[in-house]
């Protein structure tokens, strides 16, 4: 068989197995950056089976961490929930604030996001960004 021949069969193949893999929702479609952004464009990536790009989605319009909006979407996905829209933050904690503060002191940076995410409920990201803004206060 012809080398060009076999090359333009296998791109031929692999151009429709893509065209099937994106259409069966496997292949996540990249996001239309001129779409609305709302939760109920999260909520119908998640009906489709879109997970990525739902969470993607999610995390952008919440600022949640990974974990958080991979749980949310997953239970939209379930039914489970229907809506993405994260709790309310945690009320201020003093004496956690006060305890994250002494182990900054300490240079215990790690513990400090432990100990945030643990009190206010957030994501590692949220948590170590928390902590660098503190670290950058003092």
């Amino acid at each position: 068989m012809n080398h060009g021949i076999a090359v333009a069969v296998a791109l031929g193949c692999a151009g429709l197995l893509m065209s099937w893999l994106r259409r069966g929702g496997i292949v996540q479609a990249p996001l239309d950056p001129n779409a609305p952004r709302d939760m109920d464009e999260v909520r119908r990536l998640a009906a489709r089976g879109q997970l990525i790009a739902a969470i993607k989605l999610h995390r952008e319009l919440t600022g949640l961490g990974l974990r958080e909006s991979k749980d949310a979407v997953e239970a939209m996905a379930r039914g489970a929930i229907s809506s993405a829209v994260p709790a309310p933050a945690s009320a201020p904690n003093p004496e956690a604030d006060a305890r994250i503060k002494a182990l900054l002191s300490q240079g215990q940076a790690i513990e400090a996001i432990l100990v945030h995410r643990q009190t206010y409920g957030t994501g590692l990201k949220e948590a170590k960004d928390a902590i660098e803004r503190l670290k950058a206060q003092s």
